[in-house]
């Protein structure tokens, strides 16, 4: 599919004081130049403050069409409060939800903007640069660390919305600051990915595979990009299967010949440094996930992701033995006595898989103890109706095999 590119890059400098930084403007700058030269439309905000970062993205998004493919870009301090991310603009912050900019909220915004949306969002932020004291010495060690000059580093708990596609990358391991650089040079991340961005015929996934090999080792392993995507389409920058078009003309730039594309893969939590250390592991691992997932884009009421056989949730991992496997198959012809036995722990046999489940049910809901204190003074029709939702529970569930 042919893609309208836009990108909106920010770059943060001046903050003042200990939290001054040196190359975040140069790093946007640069940015803008590589992205250009691959189709991008680019619009820049340097230096803003919150209503001007506001007024940014604001704009940018009015100009959002079905299909575009939309990458953000921002350099300067992130921070995190109560598992929130937020990009903090140059101005003194006394409440994050109310002075910053929040990660969730604008990938909220972006899902609203149209239909088959391509967002790639690059965050190169909670720096630690040389030249303030963000970056820190331990007093029994003479080996540098460094500490983010607002509140706690960026989390990994970001809410991705189901309907569009998103690549979310961190310059750094959540929970950890990235390092900047001397006045007049780009910081680690931006400088590694400046480097690679434009690569031909590389997906984005090799390109950030290389970028973390060359900042592990300029970092001395101490910073390590991470990535978190839930793209059903191999996206490339430079040449490929998909081709820009640019905002002004609508003609598609040339391309080389695309190599073998990789199959598209189902939403994924997990960072690269996990997906690709081995040689061909992803491509196994994509070619597994379609055989047991339904990539159709068919949604389930749950939001988990269907079953490839039966189209089911399968989301849920079973861990019992085999007499617990064939008891709970044969659900629907459980008695009282079995609906006892899963209140008084049966349902633990299930467990939600940790591989980028996405379901919102809660097997929990249903305990022993809920059950039991409801017994003894609630009207029999609202038993009724909790033993209904009991097995309306395990009708969502794949149960086609044990997984």
């Amino acid at each position: 599919m042919s893609r309208r590119r836009l990108a909106l890059i920010f770059g943060n400098d001046n903050y003042g004081g200990d939290k001054q930084l040196t190359s975040c403007v140069k790093d946007a700058r640069d940015m803008e130049s590589k992205l250009r030269s691959v189709g991008f439309t680019c619009t820049q905000s340097h230096n803003s403050d919150k209503r001007a970062m506001d007024c940014a993205f604001r704009d940018f998004c009015s100009k959002i069409k079905n299909n575009d493919c939309i990458l953000i870009y921002f350099s300067g301090h992130g921070m995190e409060q109560n598992g929130k991310n937020y990009l903090v603009p140059i101005e003194k912050v006394c409440d994050p939800e109310f002075d910053c900019v929040c990660l969730d909220t604008m990938l909220k915004q972006l899902n609203r903007c149209g239909d088959n949306i391509l967002n790639v969002i690059i965050l190169d932020a909670c720096r630690a640069d040389k030249d303030n004291n963000t970056w820190k010495t331990k007093g029994a060690n003479a080996e540098e660390c460094s500490e983010p000059a607002y509140g706690k580093a960026l989390t990994s708990y970001v809410r991705l919305p189901t309907e569009s596609q998103f690549a979310l990358i961190f310059s750094s391991d959540p929970g950890t600051v990235s390092f900047g650089s001397k006045a007049g040079e780009n910081s680690f991340f931006t400088s590694a990915l400046l480097n690679h961005l434009i690569t031909p015929n590389l997906t984005l996934e090799e390109i950030m595979r290389n970028v973390q090999n060359e900042i592990l080792e300029k970092s001395s392993k101490r910073q390590r990009p991470w990535l978190n995507s839930c793209l059903r389409e191999p996206f490339y920058l430079n040449g490929g299967s998909t081709r820009p078009t640019t905002a002004s003309s609508g003609i598609a730039a040339a391309s080389k010949p695309a190599s073998t594309p990789r199959p598209a893969s189902a939403a994924s939590t997990t960072s690269w440094s996990e997906e690709f250390d081995l040689s061909g592991k992803e491509l196994i691992r994509n070619r597994l996930w379609s055989e047991e997932f339904d990539l159709s884009g068919n949604q389930l009421r749950c939001k988990g992701r269907p079953c490839a056989k039966c189209k089911k949730c399968r989301d849920w991992h079973f861990n019992g033995d085999d007499e617990t496997w064939r008891w709970v198959c044969n659900w629907e012809n459980w008695t009282k006595a079995d609906e006892k036995r899963w209140y008084d722990g049966g349902w633990k046999c299930f467990t939600k898989r940790n591989d980028g489940a996405t379901c919102r049910r809660d097997l929990r809901n249903l305990r022993d103890r809920d059950r039991r204190d409801l017994d003894d003074d609630v009207d029999p029709d609202l038993l009724l109706l909790l033993d209904r939702l009991l097995y309306d529970l395990l009708r969502h569930i794949c149960l086609c095999d044990r997984h």
